[in-house]
């Protein structure tokens, strides 16, 4: 099935939003394929980039390629286009799944620089990615966009809630780098907040079944995950 292309305009750079995929933490050079090698990357190139990441499949064929992808094929989420560094260049960052059963366990990036690319892969112990578009955000209001990843506490469980926290990515010379204490207001501020608030939610149904007890002692994980973050 095709994924809805969107396109948003963050400021003067151009955000391209569709469905894509993910890998492992690593990085690496390599030649582009023909279709994007014959130009840079670049925000005025951003119609051309477009053109050729024009849907998920196409986004594939391209991270598959770049990865050599062996007998595990990887699957696209979502994928967009963004200015994460405000240097008026472009990178592809996608959600990945390698299980083939929709399970968007990765985050990659792919930049562009004298007709190679970097590739940087992280996963988030199991967590699903989701709406990707809404992640990427620039929580300093500086022109840099960061991207919020979801990591799991605990081993996956199924259908049964895990503890999450949300990390925050920067790009660094083509390399997502994990960068939560240098963003210390967004935890204290925005996330800390939102989570005693959803606590507060869980408390107030009065329900007291074992499903809503579990939920409830998911959400006190995550709050004093961020705590002691803080406390750090």
């Amino acid at each position: 099935m095709k994924a809805a292309v969107q396109i948003l305009c963050v400021g003067a750079f151009v955000l391209v939003g569709s469905v894509a995929l993910s890998g492992a933490a690593s990085a690496k050079g390599s030649p582009i394929p023909s279709d994007a090698a014959s130009f840079n990357w670049t925000v005025s190139n951003g119609g051309r980039l477009h053109a050729i990441f024009n849907d998920n499949s196409a986004v594939a064929r391209f991270v598959n390629a770049e990865l050599g992808s062996g007998d595990v094929a990887a699957s696209v989420g979502e994928f967009s286009l963004v200015d994460l560094t405000a240097e008026s260049r472009l990178e592809l960052i996608c959600t990945i799944d390698y299980s083939g059963r929709g399970f968007f366990t990765h985050l990659m990036a792919f930049s562009e620089r004298d007709g190679k690319i970097a590739i940087s892969d992280i996963s988030t112990n199991g967590a699903s990615i989701t709406d990707l578009k809404s992640r990427i955000v620039d929580l300093n209001h500086d022109g840099r966009y960061e991207i919020l990843v979801p990591r799991l506490l605990e081993q996956y469980a199924g259908a049964s809630p895990v503890a999450t926290f949300i990390d925050v990515y920067t790009l660094n010379q083509g390399r997502l780098i994990e960068s939560d204490q240098h963003f210390r207001g967004y935890y204290a501020d925005t996330l800390l907040p939102r989570l005693h608030e959803e606590l507060s939610q869980l408390q107030r149904t009065a329900a007291t079944s074992e499903s809503s007890a579990l939920l409830r002692a998911t959400k006190q994980k995550e709050i004093d995950a961020v705590e002691q973050m803080l406390e750090k």
